[in-house]
This record gives C-alpha cells, sequence and structure tokens, in this order.
C-alpha cells in the first residue's frame, strides 16, 4: 500500500548520480558539496539571520511552488530527449542517455525537494500563528528549510549545467545534419 508513496527509489536515484561519469565510482567531494555544505550554510544563515518571519516562509512556499511546476515540465523536455535518442545505437547515444537518466533522477529529487519543503514551510506558517507552542521550533525548523532550500539550489545548479550539455548536443546534432 505505501508502495505508491514510496520515495527512496528518487533519493536513492539522486545519490546514484553523485558518481564519477567516467569510472561510475562515488565521489565523496560531489557527496560533501550536495549534503555537507549545506550544513554550513544552515549554521550561517541561523547565526546571521535566526529564524524565518511570516512573509520569508510565503516568498519559499511561492518561489518552490513555481520550480516545482517548472520542474515537471522539465521531466517532459528530458523525456522527449530520451525518446528521441533511443533510436540510435552508437556509444555517444549511449552516454547521453545516461546523462539524460542521472539528469531526470536530479530533476525528480529537487521536485521532491520542493515538496518537501513547501509541506514544511505550511506547518511552519501554522505554527508560526500559535506562536511556536514548542520553544526552538522555529530554529529548528528554519534549519530544516534552510538546508533544503541549499540542497535545492545546489542540485538546480547541476540539473541545468546538465540541461545546458544535453541540449548543446542536441543544437550541434541539428546544425551537422541541416
Amino acid at each position: 500500500m505505501l508502495d505508491k508513496v514510496n520515495i527512496l527509489c528518487i533519493w536513492r536515484d539522486h545519490l546514484d548520480t553523485l558518481r564519477d561519469f567516467g569510472t561510475g565510482e562515488r565521489r565523496g567531494a560531489d557527496v560533501m558539496l550536495f549534503f555537507a555544505t549545506p550544513m554550513l550554510v544552515v549554521t550561517l544563515a541561523i547565526v546571521i539571520h535566526g529564524p524565518m518571519d511570516g512573509t520569508e516562509v510565503a516568498i519559499l512556499i511561492t518561489a518552490f511552488s513555481i520550480f516545482a511546476a517548472l520542474l515537471l515540465n522539465l521531466l517532459l523536455l528530458i523525456f522527449g530527449l530520451v525518446r528521441r535518442n533511443k533510436s540510435s545505437d552508437d556509444v555517444l547515444a549511449d552516454q547521453r542517455i545516461e546523462l539524460l537518466r542521472e539528469t531526470y533522477s536530479n530533476i525528480s529529487f529537487c521536485i521532491l525537494i520542493s515538496i518537501a519543503a513547501i509541506a514544511l514551510l505550511l506547518l511552519y506558517l501554522l505554527d508560526s500563528r500559535h506562536n511556536f507552542v514548542i520553544p526552538g521550533l522555529d530554529y529548528l525548523m528554519s534549519s530544516f528549510v534552510y538546508y533544503m532550500t541549499t540542497v535545492f539550489l545546489l542540485t538546480l545548479v547541476m540539473v541545468l549545467k546538465r540541461v545546458h550539455i544535453l541540449l548543446s548536443k542536441e543544437i550541434e546534432d541539428a546544425q551537422s545534419d541541416g
């Protein structure tokens, strides 16, 4: 019953993209960049800025909602590229399909982070109206949101780079065919 909402496959697929493309080995530097560096950002944000207020929460809910919608559209673009590249049998097509698979996993992870952040932000907004019945909850929830926002932005930059590479190849192929 819970298999329909099990998101562990998205998490696992995203982690599998943090490998060296040539060797297939997991790169510790990538894992550190995408999951440890945000802890530094959280620490700085809490020390410098403190917990979020209602306006910041509303802005983040809006931003994550817009990004989730745009990323869902990007998944459709990736799907179209996979279908088009599937017909080729050369090595470059296989590499391109792998890059498309990884990009698809990263986009899915970004959407997952967006949904989780929106849910947490809505809880934060609801609890803030009750003046945080649990002491320190505003700092804890803000820390989670800062962390997820940083992970989201780092992954989004990786997606942007991969989509740029993929679309550049598509443009080059179209120019060489025409």
